[in-house]
């Protein structure tokens, strides 16, 4: 839901017919609803639910028997009728706890994985649609690109957790970018995306410069102020 509503504000901002007062008024909402995304993204348990995942992370196979059947109801491995049946089985002494779980857990993590691609498949979908709309609107828009920076960088943090909670889903390829905005996206948006998750906060001026130097041969970052970069994946 937080991501489907940031997209809709980024679709908002490059499609409204709006008045020059409400057009500057939805550019500021759509910088704030990504700076916001993008601030979520540093926590794990935010990304675990994004992609319908446990706050763990990765589907791991549950231990105890209420636990197992409480995941296969809830990722549709089985019916209450179905769970009825295995809860009588257990009652008759046809089978044990740790027979069922043994049986069960391999189908529950499935599932938890199963679920966690498709998700993160229509998370790929949303941010590409939110950056398609912004490119098609351009600059007069999306002044500085400031939206669309931060578009960028929430997809890179996107594509660390999909890589990191093993979802099996190469988000940067299901961007599909072209050539130029791959390159912005693995100069810009990738680095600093991925610093932000390691640091849990934003970066100031300073880190922000340390992040982008290597990448920029040693010389700096040039091309604007914190508060409004007219890079695309960069934060604002």
């Amino acid at each position: 839901a937080l991501l489907a509503a940031a997209a809709a504000v980024a679709q908002m901002v490059a499609t409204a017919k709006l008045p020059p007062p409400s057009q500057l008024a939805a550019h500021r909402a759509g910088r704030d609803c990504w700076v916001f995304f993008t601030l979520a993204l540093v926590h794990r348990p935010v990304a675990c639910a994004l992609l319908g995942l446990d706050d763990r992370g990765a589907p791991e196979a549950p231990n105890d028997l209420d636990t197992t059947l409480g995941l296969a109801l809830k990722r549709g491995v089985l019916t209450e009728a179905q769970a009825d049946a295995k809860t009588d089985e257990l009652a008759r002494g046809e089978t044990t706890e740790a027979q069922l779980c043994a049986a069960l857990a391999p189908l529950v993590a499935a599932a938890a994985k199963a679920r966690a691609k498709d998700a993160a498949k229509a998370s790929a979908a949303t941010v590409k649609g939110a950056m398609a709309a912004l490119d098609a609107a351009g600059e007069a828009r999306d002044p500085g690109s400031v939206v669309e920076a931060n578009v960028f960088q929430s997809s890179a943090m996107l594509a660390y957790w999909c890589r990191e909670l093993g979802t099996g889903v190469d988000l940067e390829a299901e961007l599909a970018l072209d050539n130029v905005k791959r390159a912005m996206y693995r100069t810009m948006a990738k680095p600093l995306g991925e610093a932000t998750i390691r640091k849990g906060g934003f970066l100031n001026q300073q880190e922000y410069l340390e992040v982008l130097q290597p990448r920029m041969g040693g010389g700096g970052a040039k091309g604007g102020k914190k508060g409004g970069r007219k890079e695309k994946g960069g934060r604002r």
